[in-house]
Parts: C-alpha cells; structure tokens; sequence
C-alpha cells in the first residue's frame, strides 16, 4: 500500500465522528505538502452521487469565501488549489519557485469525470508572490460560523427556512409500554415551559440549529416529513450529519440511538402516532439511566 493510500485509509477512520475531528487534522497537518496535493488528486478522483457532489461544493465555496485572493480573476469555471504556507514573523515576498505548485482540477471533456492536473505556477515580469509558513499553533477542529436566522425547536408555528415555508411539528416524549395495555405506547407531551421544556430547547438548538447548514437541513427534515420518516434516522443523522444513508439507519423506536448517547445528544426522530407525523424524543437505554426519572434532563441526554 502506498503513502497515500495509507494516509486516505487513516483519515477515513477518522471521518465522519466529531469527536474524531481534531486527531484528523493533526494527522492532516502532519502531512507534506507534496503528499498533501497527491491525497487531494486521489480524493477527488473518486465518483460520488449528486449529494455527495454537491457537500464537495459547498465545503470549497465555504474555503473561497474566507481567502477571496484564491479565486481565478478570469471568471472561468476552473477551480485551482495550492498548498499554502504562512510565516509567523513578518511578511517576506518571495518569487514563486520551480517546486511551487498549483492543482487544477477541470472535467475531462472526454469522460465527463473530475480531470487533476499539477503544473508548476508562473508569473508575469514584476509579479510577485507573498509566500508565508504555517504558524506553529495548536490545530483546531473546523467549525461552522454561527447561524444568524433565529430558528429553534421552542417555534410552534409556521416559519420560513430557506424561502420555503415550514409547518409546525407537534413534539412528544416516548415515556415506555402502558402495562395496562402492553399494546399501547405512552407519550408524555413536550411543554416548551416547563424546567424540561427550556433544557431540552437549549440542548437541542445548540446541537442542531446553531449553523446555517444544520437550519437549513432541519428545513428539508420537516418539510419533507412524509419521505423523511422512512429513513429510519434520527435527528443527529439527518440534520448534524447530513446523512440518510443505511449507516445512520435502525430500528430504535423506544431508547436513544447509540451514536447520539456517545455524543451526548439527544436523540428524536419522526414517528407515526395515530396517523400523525410527529418529533419524538427517546430516553436513554436502561442501563444508562440511574435513578433519574423522565422529569429529569440526565433521561434525554448523557452528561
């Protein structure tokens, strides 16, 4: 197996778990820039479905938005990357090198599929280039910037996400079996007012709707209630994760998903209750819970 082979393995088995973020982006950041530019080829050079296209989208708009300086001044539709690096003292300037280089990545006109090309960068007589080495900092995980739009889960009401309207879902908790009638659920109402209520609203706003992109995919979830509840995937899944795939699914109806319990978020996900589509918050599995009772936040959400 080669490097990068190797390097693109580690980082999987990092992906895609939060709490996996920062050891990805030491590993990341330990990695030459040479190395770096081949790991960006092969990761590119995969074939994804048009959501998958799109996420990829999205994360390089979000990377172009916060250095302007990156984009072609000639309008056209090729995206280049380099690797940078920045010097902590001062601002040398510098003439590009023969080893500098930049990727372009383009559709190859004859397959349709994602074409990387790595060429040397040049300059125009008197042009120059401000080269600056990485700071030796401690590496931070990635975040999102915090969304602007006012959307929370204490919202009974019709809103509008995305200029789309978004009707109200009705919230209950799922409370256990009625052992009076071992064929019939008890769910206990969500009351925004209650010492509960606010917790539960405060947790769950932070968890899923403190970013434009988790608003935005909280949107599509209750718009699109009816397809949405076949997925079988709780709230974290499709609103955190952006995922609705067979990994995130499971047949969990009655306690917290194990994922969110080893988050530390709580764990809801649209059920069918007498005919009506509704947000349904699931305690923590039995063994998890002790001597804490529904009334209490440590039922919802580990600590």
């Amino acid at each position: 197996m080669s490097t990068i082979d190797s390097y693109l393995k580690a980082l999987l088995a990092l992906s895609g778990n939060e709490q996996l973020a920062t050891p990805r982006q030491h590993l990341l950041q330990g990695i030459n820039d040479d190395d770096l530019s081949e790991l960006l080829k092969k990761v590119v050079g995969r074939e994804f479905a048009r959501g998958g296209l799109e996420d990829i989208v999205s994360v390089i708009l979000d990377v172009i938005a916060r250095d302007p300086a990156s984009v072609n001044g000639d309008g056209g539709c090729v995206a280049t990357a380099s690797v940078k690096s920045e010097q902590p003292h001062g601002d040398d300037i510098q003439q590009p090198s023969a080893e500098d280089e930049i990727i372009t990545i383009n559709n190859d006109p004859g397959t349709g599929q994602p074409a990387v090309e790595k060429r040397p960068t040049t300059s125009s007589s008197g042009t120059q280039i401000r080269k600056r080495s990485r700071p030796n900092k401690t590496p931070v995980a990635a975040t999102q910037a915090p969304s602007a739009r006012k959307v929370t889960l204490r919202c009974s009401t019709e809103q509008v996400i995305d200029d789309k309207t978004v009707p109200p879902i009705e919230i209950v908790y799922y409370k256990g079996w009625d052992y009076d009638d071992m064929k019939k659920r008890i769910y206990l109402p969500f009351v925004p007012e209650s010492n509960l209520g606010a917790l539960i609203i405060q947790k769950f706003d932070k968890d899923f709707l403190s970013t434009d992109r988790h608003v935005s995919e909280w949107g599509k979830l209750l718009r699109l209630r009816d397809r949405r509840i076949d997925k079988r995937c709780c709230v974290n899944f499709q609103v955190a994760q952006r995922s609705d795939m067979a990994i995130g699914a499971t047949r969990e109806t009655e306690q917290a998903c194990r994922r969110c319990v080893d988050l530390k978020r709580l764990c809801a996900r649209l059920l069918m209750i007498d005919g009506v589509i509704k947000l349904v918050f699931l305690p923590l599995p039995y063994d998890a819970l002790h001597d804490v009772d529904a009334d209490d936040m440590e039922y919802w959400v580990s600590s």
